[in-house]
């Protein structure tokens, strides 16, 4: 995977990158204040097993990324840290109380798995279990106990992942939603033209910051093809999209359980917003005890400053490029090997989920490098992100 080796180069897919992100912004009528573009991504599975990693992989602050959730961060995995962190000062009065009996009380709760707990879930349990071995006065006020600190948001939270241990934590949308909502979706066209389109990009939730780049063409195999992409740049590139279907898909970790759907169903709720909300809010350390510290969750430079809320996808795509550059024998030749390896702005290989790639040059030397992949093939264009200051503030 080439990076722009030259300054020159780095900076004009640069500024072809801000170009198109202003360009599907207007066309696809996205908040350029939440949208973050995807470069480089494989196409989405068909199955919701495919889907949730997706969701789950937590945005960098930059307006564009090479998406691979597999090298990215995971909210999943954040939220647990963040929820086994946090300090629990209901929790105190309730281990006093216990005495001896609490270290007893985990390690049975310990003993038996979630699908064996009564109806009443871990309250019920704990009733069970303090009218068999505790002494009736303490195991009574102790239940009491119990029963107000399990309505604190952070101690909900802490037990609905001890619910879940070992089981998957999915997200609350699946592949028979999206095919549905694909299926009400109307087409969309997209074109920029280099010359004219602004590459502002500066009031943006990522400020500007547009994050890693290729060349022009992905594939190129030497820094002597570096001047390709600034030669395009500055000759002017003409970039046609056609999206046959296009959504914004919305979702959220599973906060409750779905017993309609065929596919959640089989899925337990782990996600509450109202603990996160909390810490959020009190950034002090009786909340946050241990690590990761509030800065490191919500601050400029944190894991939580924003989290992807939305996908932006879309099916059907064809698209043309169009540029009045004039190349030489040489630049050709490295230009239609390299094509096959994915180009701007999509930047996919062939027989990747069967894009194609034909690169055509005119009696001028100009080119045209057209792509499409299948219509049941789902492209990432980008997520929204939404900041935590609106989610939890």
């Amino acid at each position: 995977m080439q990076q722009p080796s030259t300054p020159a180069s780095e900076q004009a897919m640069q500024t072809l990158t801000a170009q198109w992100f202003n360009t599907l912004v207007t066309a696809c009528k996205l908040d350029r204040e939440t949208f973050q573009l995807a470069q480089g991504f494989p196409l989405l599975g068909t199955r919701s097993e495919e889907l949730w990693p997706v969701m789950d992989a937590l945005p960098p602050r930059s307006l564009t990324q090479f998406w691979n959730p597999a090298q990215m961060s995971q909210f999943t995995s954040t939220y647990r840290s963040v929820i086994a962190g946090l300090g629990q000062p209901s929790i105190k009065e309730f281990v006093e109380v216990m005495g001896d009996y609490y270290a007893k009380w985990n390690k049975y709760k310990e003993t038996v798995k979630p699908k064996e707990w009564p109806k009443g879930g871990l309250s019920e349990l704990f009733h069970e279990w303090e009218q068999q071995f505790m002494p009736p006065d303490s195991g009574e006020n102790a239940y009491l106990l119990y029963e107000q600190m399990m309505e604190k948001p952070v101690v909900v939270a802490a037990e609905m992942l001890h619910a879940i241990r070992g089981e998957a934590m999915v997200y609350d949308k699946t592949a028979e939603m999206l095919n549905q909502q694909m299926q009400a979706s109307t087409p969309v066209g997209a074109t920029m033209n280099s010359a004219t389109e602004s590459g502002e990009t500066t009031h943006t939730w990522a400020g500007g910051s547009l994050g890693g780049m290729y060349d022009f063409f992905s594939g190129s195999a030497s820094a002597n093809y570096d001047n390709l992409s600034t030669k395009l740049q500055q000759a002017g590139v003409i970039v046609e999209v056609q999206f046959a279907k296009l959504v914004t898909f919305s979702f959220s970790p599973l906060a409750q359980a779905q017993p309609n759907d065929a596919t959640l169903s089989e899925h337990k709720p782990w996600y509450y917003s109202s603990a996160l909300a909390q810490a959020y809010q009190e950034p002090g350390e009786e909340m946050w005890p241990k690590l990761p510290t509030w800065a490191q969750t919500f601050g400029p430079q944190g894991m939580l400053t924003g989290v992807k809320t939305s996908l932006v996808l879309a099916r059907g795509l064809t698209s043309k490029i169009t540029s009045t550059a004039a190349f030489g024998s040489e630049e050709k030749t490295a230009i239609e090997a390299s094509a096959k390896l994915g180009f701007f702005p999509f930047f996919e290989a062939e027989a990747k989920g069967g894009w194609t790639h034909d690169v055509e040059f005119h009696d001028s030397g100009a080119m045209t490098v057209s792509s499409s992949v299948p219509a049941n093939q789902t492209v990432v264009l980008g997520a929204i992100i939404t900041p935590s200051a609106s989610l939890f503030g």
